[in-house]
């Protein structure tokens, strides 16, 4: 989700709605990237949500680091959160990313953490 503020409202845009309409619609990807750019645009911050249960979630993180400070300005908040803690605290071996590695990860650019 992205946070910016116009004319003193606070609007939420959901990050994987690109992908869905892409496969839905068969909309260009780069066109769609355009798209998502212009919301990044003065963004006040994000919440970056991730899967404690597949790796490959928390390994995109970096990529949408980058992509939202360069689009909305290296001041941008994020808060990097860790989700479906409850399905790990069921079966911790299904966890895929410690607390530690979170944690880390966040600090190293400057963000909030939790799950």
């Amino acid at each position: 989700f992205f946070f910016s503020s116009r004319r003193r409202h606070t609007r939420f845009l959901p990050v994987s709605w690109a992908r869905r309409c892409v496969q839905e619609t068969g909309i260009n990807a780069e066109y769609m990237g355009s798209i998502t750019a212009s919301h990044y645009r003065k963004a006040h911050g994000a919440v970056l949500v991730f899967d404690l249960t597949r790796r490959e979630t928390f390994d995109k993180l970096e990529r949408w680091i980058e992509e939202l400070r360069q689009q909305a300005g290296p001041e941008t908040v994020v808060m990097l959160v860790g989700n479906k803690l409850d399905l790990v605290q069921q079966d911790e071996s299904t966890r895929k990313v410690s607390f530690e590695e979170g944690s880390t990860f966040a600090q190293s650019y400057k963000s909030s953490y939790m799950e």
